[in-house]
């Protein structure tokens, strides 16, 4: 067992522990067995007579009688081993086929999976509306949703639900960084279930998935479970997720989301059993407004870029994002607090309340009227990415999909093939994607899907524990060669 504690990687983190007790507890056994039960053998059967007379009592010939059959095992281990020894070849063959057999039926049906599904007593489910939706019809959205998975629950055992806990949208802080949601759209609602709950997480999440489908009130909705807990968060990178394929390179004209959807659509279509939960994260369809100055038209109503940008700014967010000059100070507890101007959130509600916003300048006259910015600028309807995601830099898509009624190493076997239709693979591992607006089969220069998460870290870890496998092997040949001074009895 010595080489498994040099295994890098996950499995070191896994298995170190278990190798540890089982080397503490050979080693105690073996000193045991040299020091102490020697010793008490010696005086407690000290007066064993192996001649004595069979003993009497009910107790006395039922152990006599399991002694019996103890001994009759072992001669017919004896023989049978007598039996291959004489046989050697016909025994060496009979196993190799037995052995054959075995794997050619149970490998195809053998689950692979790197940690078991644990019951965590809570699970999470991440909501997400069409992009661009405001936070408050979000909030409506997401009470429908709590109220609707509260039902269910307590419709079947009504004492399991503790609590729900629903995060919504994204500050303009640094705390949008420990959030999964991208924005206004998106919400995280947490769901605890009791000590003494009746049923599994897992059996919820099942039972909540097929009710989100059948509801035709939550057509426009994506959902995504995650019931993995802590151990699961560790062995996949914090991922929610356990199977997750990144597109990372280049992306000219946001072809690559177009790819990512053709994936998704792809995992969405049943074909691969056990796929669940499948959606791209970083989405390409945010609405976005383009504003356009006519710059010439504004310096002839004395208007400079600056000055409709301050105005602008001011009105959809606060002078405060150009302006970090004014502050207070509470006296009561020393922090300061930036002071700025905005508008009232209901006064911008259309394109065309934008529009209508008066521009001032400081070199304009007390008696010069405001210019209204339609005047001298027009808005352009637009699109971009929900959220920006990188990888060593590079720019980065990630489509992720959870598993349900199959193991994963299965599932991530199916995906895999299913991504030879979608990219060509390279000896790395990696797919070089195919452009989706050519028919010659020309791939991406300078992109790559890579197949990440769970499925990865278990492959590794399996393969370190093959190569560790193999030298604990070796280790115990020559021990054995040692022992026996022979390369061949061993």
């Amino acid at each position: 067992l010595t080489p498994l504690i040099l295994v890098p990687g996950m499995g070191r983190f896994l298995f170190l522990p278990m190798t540890l007790a089982v080397v503490f507890s050979m080693t105690t056994a073996y000193l045991l067995s040299r020091t102490l039960v020697p010793c008490a053998s010696a005086f407690l059967l000290s007066s064993h007579d192996r001649h004595a007379d069979a003993p009497a009592g009910v107790v006395g010939r039922a152990f006599a009688r399991w002694e019996e059959v103890i001994n009759q095992g072992i001669r017919i281990y004896v023989r049978t081993l007598d039996g291959a020894l004489y046989h050697r070849k016909k025994t060496v063959a009979i196993s190799f086929l037995l052995l054959a057999g075995v794997l050619l039926i149970l490998l195809p049906v053998m689950r692979r999976d790197f940690f078991p599904d644990a019951d965590a007593g809570a699970f999470e489910i991440a909501v997400r509306a069409e992009s661009g939706t405001r936070i408050e019809d979000t909030e409506k959205l997401v009470k429908h949703v709590d109220r609707f998975l509260r039902e269910k629950i307590e419709a079947i055992a009504k004492d399991d639900l503790h609590l729900t806990v629903c995060e919504i949208g994204t500050s303009p802080d640094w705390s949008a960084a420990y959030t999964p949601n991208s924005g206004p759209m998106d919400a995280i609602i947490k769901v605890q279930l009791t000590e003494e709950r009746k049923h599994t997480s897992q059996e919820y999440i099942r039972l909540l998935r097929e009710e989100f489908k059948k509801d035709k009130a939550f057509a426009r909705l994506e959902f995504s479970f995650d019931s993995g807990g802590l151990i699961r968060g560790a062995l996949n990178e914090g991922k929610s997720s356990p199977i997750n394929i990144q597109l990372v390179g280049k992306n000219p004209n946001g072809i690559l989301f177009k790819v990512a959807r053709d994936i998704a659509a792809e995992l969405s279509n049943g074909k691969i059993k056990g796929i669940a939960d499948a959606r791209v994260l970083q989405k390409d369809d945010a609405p976005e407004y383009i504003l356009k100055v006519d710059r010439e038209l504004a310096s002839y109503r004395g208007l400079t870029q600056d000055d409709i940008m301050k105005n602008v700014i001011a009105t959809t967010n606060s002078s405060i994002m150009y302006n970090k000059t004014v502050f207070w100070f509470d006296p009561a507890n020393g922090n300061q607090y930036f002071v700025g101007v905005q508008f009232r959130d209901q006064k911008i509600r259309s394109k065309q309340d934008i529009l209508d916003l008066t521009i001032t300048s400081p070199k304009q006259g007390k008696n010069d009227p405001p210019i209204p910015l339609k005047d001298v600028a027009s808005i352009v309807e637009s699109h971009i990415p929900t959220e920006i995601h990188h990888v060593n830099l590079q720019p980065a898509i990630d489509l992720t999909m959870n598993v349900e009624g199959r193991d994963l190493g299965h599932v991530s076997d199916d995906v895999a093939r299913m991504l030879d239709k979608f990219g060509k693979r390279n000896k790395d591992g990696f797919w070089a994607p195919y452009d989706p607006n050519a028919k010659d089969g020309k791939v991406l220069e300078g992109s790559k899907l890579v197949l990440t998460g769970e499925y990865t870290r278990m492959q590794e870890t399996f393969r370190n524990l093959g190569v560790g496998l193999i030298l604990a092997s070796l280790l115990i040949y020559f021990l054995m060669v040692a022992l026996d001074k022979s390369f061949i009895v061993p």
